[in-house]
Order: structure tokens, then sequence, then C-alpha cells
């Protein structure tokens, strides 16, 4: 299936409108192979939608788990279209990100019993901070 089918057809599923603006972002977001700050996005998307309207889409998006939103303690959003749930490594020294591919919401079940007033989990956000090979040395 073409990207921009699985786009209208990922936007339908979610009951939101295919728009230009949206069909560009979610392109933009699967083209690139990382996490997006707003403000990559935007200047990467040249003046398709404002940054306002970017914000509000971005947040539609996460809120129906079509993108993930995740935080690198830099003081920024970072955005990513993930195809399989995954996490990241930061390294505190230069900022070198790396994927995670284990995920570890095999223990959701644990955090639920132990929790007195949770009922279930409907998500986590979960990010690793080290120092990267290079800065070690």
């Amino acid at each position: 299936m073409k990207m921009q089918e699985r786009i209208q057809k990922l936007l339908k599923q979610n009951n939101l409108k295919v728009t230009r603006g949206r069909k560009e972002v979610l392109g933009m977001l699967m083209k690139h192979s990382g996490p997006l700050t707003i403000e990559t996005l935007h200047h990467k998307m040249k003046g398709v939608v404002n940054i306002t309207t970017l914000y509000r889409m971005l947040q539609q998006f996460v809120s129906k788990g079509i993108v993930y939103q995740t935080d690198f303690r830099d003081g920024k959003a970072y955005f990513e279209f993930q195809e399989r749930h995954h996490h990241h490594i930061t390294c505190t020294s230069c900022g070198r990100k790396e994927e995670v591919r284990r995920c570890f919401d095999m223990t959701f079940d644990k955090v639920e019993k132990e929790s007195k007033g949770f009922a279930t989990i409907e998500s986590h956000m979960l990010e690793f901070f080290g120092i990267c090979k290079r800065c070690q040395n």
C-alpha cells in the first residue's frame, strides 16, 4: 500500500478529517527515522501549516495513538510516528539518541495489581538516559 493510501486509511480509522495538512504532517513523520520537535517539523514543512495548527494536529495524533510524544530532558517535546512501539536511550553528554527495541509493558499487570487507585493502564512513557561510548572515552 502506498504511503498516501496508508495515511488516508489511518486518518479515517481514527475519525479524523482527511486534509492536506494532516496528510503532509503524517507523511513527514513517517519518512523521518526518529523523533522531531515541532520547530524542526515546521521548518521541514516549509509553511504548509502554521505552528499553532501543527501543534493542534500533533496533539490530536497523540491522543489517538497515531503519534508518540516524548521528552528528552531538553525542554522540548518530540513527536514520532511509530510502526511498532519502542523507546529511546539518550546520551546526557552529546544528546545522541538510539532506539531501544525492547518494551517493558509486560509488567503492566503487576503495576495494575499493586495500584490502589487505578483500574487499568492505558499507555506509558519510558526513556533511558546515559553516556554513549564516544563520550565515555
